[in-house]
């Protein structure tokens, strides 16, 4: 039976060729597929190997990388962060938010824009008899909400602006977009525009429904925007990005991941002392391929970020798999809860009030949501 064919990298056109002829010498046999490009720049390809050449494969990238340096596609694709999208309902968790985001500017030099959408009350409602009369009151109320909105908008705007001046922070512009319709939309509609580097916003529980995980507005967001979302619950008590200690994420093992990857460490490289968890669930004991994964992944942490990295393989069903992803994040004082967004996968289920109300992290702990690279 012939062996399963593995991706070991993706790499520019150049150094997968380089790569390629190394293999060719240690008698590794190797394939080049998915010729594109990157930003439509740099030539790439994904160089394939059979899984049982991995460990002397992994050899040769490391030998490569110490006597060529990083690939130039990794090179090109690091982006300075300059965007913050942060919507807003003048609540205390959308404070906090803001808050949050400050502390996020100053670290990557980002400008921050808030985003309040109010509501038009006049979808959906039964005109008076008297169309005129009901026009006439129905105008002058939307422009008194308009107004109060308007108003609150720029004193919390001016607010955070304040709190840029007090403490210092420099090279950080707060402004604010204003709209009417449906929250969710209009975030997704104004992120298209505005191109955040990432969302923040609140995590806010229904009225009475104690063990949802996400509000509907945030959800939403999550599931439809191509953006990374960082949603903060409302107990959530690290006001600053310098707090957060350890991340954990949770991978699929896919390559379309990398691009989430690279972006969480570049969230997180003005950060020091920063512990980076990563944890694959499988139904099944791990192989050979999944404990490679976890080894890339750990060089790829170190190499561009310095940071302290723990991988780990964990085996349950899908029935276990939130109470093994509960566990793990109480027992090692995690901060933030990372991972990628893909169909019917697993962020979709913890989405979902019946698995969410099996977690405890919903109460205290961030979720950053990255979409898959292929979005």
């Amino acid at each position: 039976m012939s062996e399963q064919l593995v991706t070991l990298a993706t790499l520019s056109n150049t150094r997968a060729q380089l790569l390629k002829a190394r293999l060719a010498n240690e008698n590794i046999e190797s394939y080049l597929t998915n010729l594109n490009q990157i930003q439509g720049s740099i030539p790439a390809a994904n160089v394939k190997i059979q899984d049982k050449d991995l460990p002397v494969a992994m050899r040769i990238i490391r030998e490569i990388e110490q006597e060529y340096g990083p690939d130039e596609v990794e090179e090109y694709e690091r982006e300075d962060l300059d965007r913050i999208l942060v919507p807003v309902d003048f609540s205390g968790v959308s404070v906090k938010a803001a808050n949050f985001a400050i502390s996020l500017a100053d670290k990557i030099d980002a400008d921050i824009r808030l985003l309040h959408t109010y509501f038009n009350p006049a979808m959906g409602t039964v005109p008076f008899n008297e169309t005129a009369t009901y026009q006439d009151a129905m105008s002058a109320y939307l422009r008194d909400i308009h107004v109060k909105a308007k108003t609150k908008i720029i004193e919390m705007t001016n607010n955070i602006q304040k709190q840029v001046k007090d403490k210092d922070v420099k090279n950080v512009d707060v402004d604010y977009f204003l709209t009417m319709g449906d929250p969710a939309s209009e975030i997704q509609r104004v992120s298209k525009r505005f191109n955040p580097n990432v969302i923040i916003m609140p995590i806010r529980h229904q009225d009475g429904e104690e063990n949802s995980l996400i509000s509907s507005v945030t959800g939403r967001v999550i599931e439809s925007t191509k953006h990374p979302v960082l949603a903060l619950p409302e107990q959530f008590t690290k006001p600053h990005i310098s707090d957060i200690k350890n991340i954990l994420y949770i991978t699929n093992h896919d390559r379309r991941e990398m691009k989430a990857v690279k972006n969480l460490m570049r969230l997180m490289a003005p950060l020091h002392g920063v512990k980076v968890h990563v944890l694959h669930v499988c139904e099944e004991e791990p192989t050979d391929v999944d404990k490679y994964q976890l080894k890339t992944l750990e060089e790829f942490f170190h190499r561009y970020n310095k940071v302290e990295f723990t991988g780990k393989n964990i085996v349950c069903k899908d029935k276990d798999a939130v109470e093994e992803i509960n566990n793990y994040i109480n027992e090692n004082n995690i901060d933030v809860l990372s991972l990628v967004r893909y169909k019917r996968n697993l962020i979709s289920r913890l989405l979902y009030p019946s698995m969410a109300k099996k977690l405890v992290f919903h109460v205290k702990t961030p979720l950053l949501v990255f979409p898959s690279e292929d979005e």
